[in-house]
């Protein structure tokens, strides 16, 4: 046909559609058109002078034929509907999109039509776009130097019309690249057209019509158009991803001699997997250079197995998971050798959307190995403790049982036995394994061997000791060959077994993928050794007869009850403790049978007991089972039934000889040891964190003195309408609150210090109902139950309005939608059957403070960890998860205990119980306020927080008083041995350098009986005696203080 080759051949591309498509000349002349064009279009496939005005279009957007072309020749292309008639007359729609074709050197161009068909009710919609231009990514075809074709994405992502693509000349088309990529990109074009090896797949940056510069990753191939050589080339935009690059270039910079110089493996991936950065020790474990590591997508790092759980975490990625992932992951080098690395993973995050995955990996292969051989050793012996158990096999069937498990401990594919005969000159083949025998073409395969014939495989006898050939097929001259048809061996490895000082047993096993070394050599040894000693025995416990066997039972069934059970008959018969442990007369228990027997087995434990009976009598072994059993009065026991089956002359079990053993007790001691065990367990925990809490107050207290002190001092120097005077209230509320946290702190570590008094539980609640009822609002009503005639209790009352607030706190949130609060007091006797199952609790008589709601109920878990500091089930910000804990300690520092009931759904009861105390209520007074008090005495002030102690000295020389300081006990001896005036007053520290507060109080008595002393301390265990109480004759003032407190303390103690 006239006009372009290169048209037509184009249009050869779309002969297998099956919508229409049409090639057209210069002139409107129809020069091809597919099976479909001529179907539906009603063209003559003969006529080669078929015009496009001719075809049976009712209408388009152009409204006629001639006025498309005439569109054409002006745009370069088109898009609209079209209306045709078909040959029957059928009214069709068609999605059409139209191109006009740059001409190749020396033919005219023409025009490309694709039709869509679209439904009737689509007439008056949006056009559909043309097959090819549905991809939203850029398609472009260039051949012989010019673009043949370009979809409407090249147009989007270069900034040009289609029209304007295909009229572009080739040095035109150059400028579309970048100046420093165009020379690059025209070599791969050349040589991909040559037909030589080039990457299918690369990046180049490309020029906008603006001059902007944009990334893409180009997917080429080679294609033949027209018969001719062409390129097509599939256009990605990766500019947003190659901006991320550079942005992550740029900051890393600071980062990179760090991550260069570590001995981790440090690398990034973006969410297609493909490595952005990776460090140097990375390339060096993974195998791959700089460049090579490019083109390597994470999946290939990954064996097979492992893909899925890779998949699994990038989706929980997608899903919104950012957190740390720590795992192990097996990674596979360029080589496909495998390594163990512990893996640490972490999301990398743009404006809060992730780009990629910031990996650090750490190579445990050493730790894998001592796993490994941690696991062979447990793998060892776990068989030896089966074949123990297997007592129905013979001597051949534990022979061929632990050749198995050799060759499966040393990871070798094959092995064999040979026993040897008295003389050690002999040695008969016993078994091969069955991947052995499934391997070797030998058709008669020698059973028996003279030593001397034997080649490197006997060298372990006549050496006497374990031989190992990692290179079986290189030479030796031990080596005597063998038959064809044997089993190939590449490496091999035997060991003789003694019995005394005699071999008696040759093991061997080959081919393992690793290298033999001592670790197979100590594992197949020891196999060996100890299934050998198991035979032994075996072949002994063979020789016992059924009488033999039934004297055994028998003599270990004293004080059981005996049976003998007959499978085939379902019959019993029992002797032995029949009374004792049934509950039945002898004479009636005789009746029952194995049905009967069935029904006394609980429901729960039926199943498990019969399976287990099922798989002894099959495998002929000893029957060990433990289950309940229900006595004639209704009452379960706890069984132990332990029997042997004896076998017929075939070989098949028949009987079962067996006994009986109540091990009630014996359970029942176990569960209580157990929860004893939880319970110590829990109590040392929270003894542990009672402990750093504490140590954590006592820090943070000399710190909040300091802050709170200088806080006063300042805004007692600053009138209220100066500016800064609400900042530094403030800073002086902020220090308050985080007191009241320390000593929460203290309260759960049972070093709070307190006043304890005798009190009545029943008036000091009733005192607190009006603040309780505040703190719980109006929806949940409150109801207090006093006990008549209540006990009294020795505490510090503050210290059970603390537990009542917290208490009521818990439960207002445990029923948002409004409740009921119980609060009751009762006096109770605690015994020692209750102090059994409960640790930490002593006997005696006790007060109860219960405190119940109807609220939401806590599960299990939540009960688990309801003391524990900072545990909260609240949302954030909405709790500090110290108020249990608060709870705890404060009950715990009065010799008390808690006892806690919940259900979810059903509420929660919390029971304090309170040492009964003897005596009276104490009345204990409200302080009045009254003018900060002066003096004028010397005091000497010890505090090695030089904080605390400049600001100690800093408010008693305000208030009058000639202060000495010194930083250590030592320092305060020296200091007041050389001071002329007396000292009135010691103002200590309780734990100091060199001596502790009272060492140095009682050596300056010494010298001055009348001395007085004041302590001060945040934490301290010297200072306090019977869990926190204070000392009568102890003048003690707890960090934090204010002020107003130290002061008058200190005025206190002078004028005491």
């Amino acid at each position: 046909m006239s006009g372009s080759n290169a048209q037509t051949n184009a249009a050869r591309l779309f002969d297998s559609f099956s919508q229409p498509v049409l090639l057209l000349d210069e002139n409107g002349r129809i020069r091809y058109a597919n099976v479909a064009a001529r179907q539906f279009l009603a063209i003559d496939p003969d006529s080669r002078e078929f015009a496009w005005t001719d075809l049976p279009l009712l209408e388009s957007d152009e409204k006629t034929s001639a006025d498309l072309l005439s569109v054409l020749r002006r745009e370069h292309t088109w898009q609209g509907t079209i209306t045709s008639l078909s040959p029957t007359g059928e009214r069709r729609f068609f999605a059409v999109e139209a191109n006009r074709l740059a001409p190749a050197p020396g033919e005219t161009g023409g025009y490309l039509f694709l039709f869509r068909e679209a439904p009737d009710d689509n007439r008056a919609g949006e056009v559909y776009h043309a097959l090819v231009d549905q991809s939203l990514q850029a398609l472009i075809i260039i051949q012989d130097g010019r673009i043949v074709f370009a979809n409407q994405a090249t147009a989007d992502l270069s900034g040009y019309s289609i029209a304007e693509l295909l009229a572009m000349a080739p040095w035109q088309m150059s400028e579309l690249i970048h100046p420093e990529d165009r020379i690059a990109v025209q070599e791969r074009h050349q040589r991909r057209l040559n037909e030589a090896s080039v990457l299918g797949r690369y990046e180049y940056r490309g020029v906008h019509r603006d001059g902007g510069i944009f990334w893409v990753e180009t997917y080429s191939v080679k294609i033949m158009l027209g018969g001719r050589p062409a390129v097509q080339s599939t256009l990605v935009d990766i500019t947003a991803r190659k901006n991320a690059e550079e942005a992550l270039r740029r900051s890393e910079e600071k980062y990179r001699l760090i991550t260069e110089t570590a001995n981790e493996i440090i690398f990034i991936h973006d969410l297609q997997g493909r490595i952005i950065y990776i460090n140097r020790h990375g390339l060096t474990v993974s195998g791959y250079d700089a460049e090579e590591i490019k083109e390597v997508n994470l999946r290939s790092f990954f064996p097979p197995e492992e893909i899925a759980a890779e998949e699994q975490r990038m989706a929980k990625r997608f899903a919104g998971d950012f957190s740390t992932f720590i795992f192990e992951v097996t990674m596979l080098d360029r080589h496909g050798k495998r390594i163990p690395l512990e893996v640490y993973s972490t999301p990398y995050l743009e404006d809060g959307e992730i780009k990629g995955i910031f990996v650090i990996a750490r190579d445990i292969t050493g730790r894998k190995k001592s796993e490994a051989a941690v696991h062979l050793n447990e793998a060892r012996l776990t068989a030896l403790l089966e074949v123990n158990q297997k007592t129905g096999l013979s001597f051949e069937e534990l022979m061929l049982y632990a050749l198995e498990q050799g060759a499966r401990l040393t990871d070798s594919p094959i092995g064999y036995l040979a026993l040897l005969d008295d003389a050690e000159t002999t040695l008969t083949m016993y078994a091969w394994t069955k991947s052995a025998m499934a391997q070797c073409a030998l058709i008669d395969k020698p059973q028996v061997y003279r030593l001397e014939d034997t080649g490197l495989w006997g060298e372990a006898v006549r050496q006497r000791r374990p031989i190992i050939t990692n290179d079986y097929p290189a030479p030796h001259p031990w080596k005597k060959g063998y038959p064809k048809g044997h089993v190939p061996i590449r490496r091999h490895m035997n060991i003789p077994v003694f019995d005394g000082d005699k071999i008696v047993l040759l093991a061997g096993v080959g081919n393992k993928v690793d290298e033999y070394d001592e670790t197979d050599v100590k594992q197949l040894t020891l196999m060996m050794e100890g299934i050998w000693r198991l035979a032994q025995r075996k072949r002994a416990s063979d020789l016992i007869e059924e009488n033999e066997a039934r004297y055994r039972v028998a003599a270990q069934a004293t004080g059981q009850l005996i049976y003998d059970y007959q499978p085939q008959a379902r019959r019993i018969q029992w002797s032995g403790a029949i009374e004792a442990i049934s509950g039945y007369p002898p004479e009636e228990f005789q009746q029952f049978d194995f049905d009967a027997w069935r029904e006394m087995v609980h429901p729960d434990d039926l199943e498990d007991v019969l399976a287990e009976l099922a798989e002894a009598q099959q495998n002929s072994r000893e029957l060990r089972v433990v289950y309940r059993f229900r006595r004639r009065d209704g009452v379960y026991l706890h069984i132990e039934s332990r029997g042997t089956f004896l076998k017929d002359e075939t070989g098949k079990p028949y009987r079962l000889l067996g006994a009986m053993k109540d091990i009630t007790e014996i359970v029942k001691a176990q569960e209580e040891k157990r929860q004893f065990e939880e319970q110590l367990r829990q109590a040392q925990k929270m003894d542990s964190i009672g402990k750093l809490a504490g140590g954590i107050a006592h820090d943070f207290n000399n710190i909040l003195t300091g802050i709170t002190g200088y806080a006063e001092i300042i805004l007692g120097s600053v009138s209220r309408q100066d500016p800064i005077y609400n900042d530094l209230s403030e800073i002086k509320k902020a220090a308050d609150r985080a007191s009241a946290l320390t000593a929460q702190l203290l309260a759960f570590s049972r070093k709070q210090i307190i006043d304890p008094k005798i009190i009545d539980l029943n008036e000091l609640v009733a005192n607190s109902t009006r603040m309780i009822e505040r703190l719980i609002g109006e929806d949940i009503s409150l109801l207090f139950r006093p006990a008549p005639d209540l006990g009294f209790v020795r505490t510090d009352p503050s210290q059970i309005e603390q537990i009542l607030i917290n208490l009521a706190v818990n439960a207002r949130d445990a029923m948002p939608g409004g409740g009921k609060l119980v609060i009751e007091t009762a006096n109770r006797i605690i015994d020692e059957e209750f102090c059994r199952r409960h640790i930490d609790v002593k006997a005696g008589d006790y007060v109860m403070l219960g405190v119940t709601d109807n609220g939401c109920g806590m599960s299990e878990e939540v009960q688990a960890r309801l003391f524990e500091p900072f545990f909260t089930t609240k949302g954030i910000g909405k709790g500090t998860g110290l108020g249990l804990s608060t709870v705890y300690g404060i009950v715990k520092q009065n010799e008390g205990f808690i006892d806690v009931a919940s259900r979810p759904g059903k509420g929660s009861s919390f029971k304090i119980y309170l040492p009964l105390a003897s005596g009276q209520p104490e009345a204990y007074a409200t302080s009045v306020r009254r003018d900060t008090p002066r003096g004028g005495e010397t005091i000497l002030l010890v505090e090695d927080e030089e904080m605390v102690r400049n600001l100690a000295q800093k408010v008693l020389e305000r208030q009058g008083y000639k202060i000495k300081t010194a930083a250590s006990g030592g320092e305060a001896f020296l200091l007041a041995q050389d001071l002329p005036e007396r000292v009135h007053l010691l103002l200590t520290d309780v734990i100091i350098p060199h001596m502790n507060g009272r060492q140095l109080y009682d050596r300056l008595r010494e010298r001055d009986p009348e001395l007085r002393v004041l302590f001060m301390s945040g934490y301290t265990e010297n200072i306090i005696e019977h869990q926190g109480a204070l000392d009568p004759d102890t003048n003690f003032i707890a960090k934090p203080f204010s002020i107003e407190v130290l002061v008058r303390k200190v005025r206190e103690v002078l004028d005491d």
